[in-house]
């Protein structure tokens, strides 16, 4: 029983060691484990299926069809119309999510994580989401600092 014991105590603290050394790890390493732009848990969709476009012309993020897709940066991206579509496909590099479309708040705190698609701002021509509308309150708060911190860490995997 002694023996059984210190064995089940001995794989605790190694398990814990090892979640530490994980928690730890760099960004990089986060972002490995994770796509380069943010999917959808269960449709593996850009943006969890909305179509981007909808925030850059009127502000209220919709989900697209499916049947209008475009592929950019290893993910599908799909869009309400051919029209929206064809704009995005014009110029992805303008029209994507900063980051990948991982909260921007996070990023700048060299982590990753999910959004709220209606969590949004566009800031000097470029398209933020973040987790929450706190969180957002809180990201715009200091925009062009977080923006500045989350450049520098962010290592831009779609270029």
């Amino acid at each position: 029983m002694k023996k059984m014991l210190g064995k089940n105590l001995l794989l605790t603290a190694l398990l814990c060691l090892s979640s530490l050394a994980l928690m730890s790890a760099p960004f990089t390493a986060a972002l490995s484990e994770s796509s380069a732009i943010n999917l959808g848990y269960f449709n593996k969709l850009a943006v969890n299926g909305y179509d981007v476009m909808t925030i850059w012309r009127g502000g209220k993020p919709q989900e697209g069809d499916p049947g209008i897709t475009f592929d950019y940066g290893g993910a599908t991206w799909v869009f309400i119309s051919q029209e929206n579509r064809d704009a995005f496909a014009a110029d992805p590099d303008a029209y994507a999510p900063q980051y990948g479309g991982y909260c921007a708040y996070a990023a700048a705190q060299g982590e990753v994580s999910d959004v709220d698609v209606f969590a949004w701002q566009i800031h000097k021509g470029k398209l933020y989401l973040n987790y929450s509308p706190r969180v957002q309150r809180e990201w715009g708060s200091r925009i062009d600092e977080n923006i500045e911190k989350a450049d520098a860490i962010w290592p831009n995997p779609l270029q």
